[in-house]
């Protein structure tokens, strides 16, 4: 049962063979599975790419929240919100109606009795309808917007704010908010352009 010195080296080689055979084998097994991770890298950001745009423009659609909410929520809980966008690369319009069930427009001391604003009001509101017009007869924003300038009165409350107020490199109408909260409906209309 003695092996000579030549079957033990013979013995040897072969397993050392074998071994590298092995390593080689589970080299090109862990290339291949690198190779197939650093191919799955640009499908999963394309995949996530993809859930964000679907996010932002399916699942919030008509549900956005806009960025002065803190306007809204200083009138109460709202009961319904019902809001258009129409996204561009940088720019876009937006137009929302919340509607209140027990509204308290003191709470905002931003907003005020329409009164001397009305001229103001009707040239934001004039530019905001040149955008709707000029916006793809796609967008949500162009088939549903529905304002009707002739509900407003003098018992109407609005508060308007642009870029203007705060970045002397915009003009008023280059990124503005219009609120116009009519009373007797205890609905508040909201109007948006960033362009």
């Amino acid at each position: 049962m003695h092996r000579t010195l030549r079957e033990r080296n013979t013995q040897g080689l072969s397993e050392c063979r074998m071994q590298s055979a092995e390593c080689r084998i589970s080299e090109r097994f862990a290339l291949i599975i690198i190779e197939k991770r650093t191919m799955m890298i640009p499908f999963v950001v394309f995949v996530l790419a993809v859930i964000v745009f679907v996010v932002k423009f399916e699942i919030f659609s008509n549900t956005y929240i806009p960025e002065y909410q803190e306007e809204i929520n200083l009138i109460g809980k709202n009961e319904c919100i019902v809001y258009y966008t129409n996204d561009g690369f940088q720019d876009y319009t937006d137009y929302a109606i919340y509607t209140f069930n027990s509204p308290n427009i003191e709470n905002n001391q931003n907003f005020k009795m329409l009164g001397e604003q009305q001229g103001e009001l009707e040239e934001y509101l004039d530019n905001f309808e040149n955008w709707v017009k000029i916006s793809s007869e796609e967008s949500e924003i162009y088939k549903n917007y529905d304002f009707d300038k002739t509900i407003i009165d003098e018992n109407d409350y609005i508060y308007i704010s642009d870029k203007s107020e705060k970045e002397s490199m915009y003009s008023k109408f280059d990124s503005y908010n219009v609120y116009i909260f009519d009373s007797q409906t205890k609905t508040l209309y909201y109007f948006h352009n960033n362009i």
